[in-house]
């Protein structure tokens, strides 16, 4: 299946979903394990998580969004709307090495913020 083609034909309504696991190995081990080690954080997140997700469900889930799209991090059944903040990569290899998701304020909408410049 080449997913190269599907991103034209997903709608926008599709929610993009990826599995999560908290990591308690060195980012190392987890690549070793076939894994990206990530970090989640945001202003609704009291510390932030290590995680890891699977590299080749990572690399499929990167042909079929756009850079400032969410997608849903699932881990340990919670979820939570999030968008991929970096993508580091091996100088040499190009291979991804680490993620960092970012789940912005629920709670916090535009017109909130735009009352505070005022």
């Amino acid at each position: 299946m080449n997913w190269k083609n599907l991103k034209h034909k997903r709608t926008i309504l599709t929610m993009i979903s990826l599995k999560a696991e908290k990591r308690t190995e060195t980012a190392k081990k987890t690549r070793k394990e076939g894994k990206i080690p990530g970090i989640l954080y945001g202003p609704d997140i009291k510390e932030n998580i290590k995680v890891k997700v699977d590299k080749k469900e990572f690399e499929k889930i990167l042909n079929l969004i756009s850079p400032s799209e969410k997608i849903e991090l699932v881990l340990n059944g919670q979820k939570f709307l999030v968008l991929i903040k970096e993508i580091q990569r091996d100088p040499i290899t190009d291979e991804i090495i680490h993620l960092d998701f970012f789940q912005p304020s629920l709670h916090e909408t535009q017109s909130s913020k735009e009352n505070e410049k005022s």
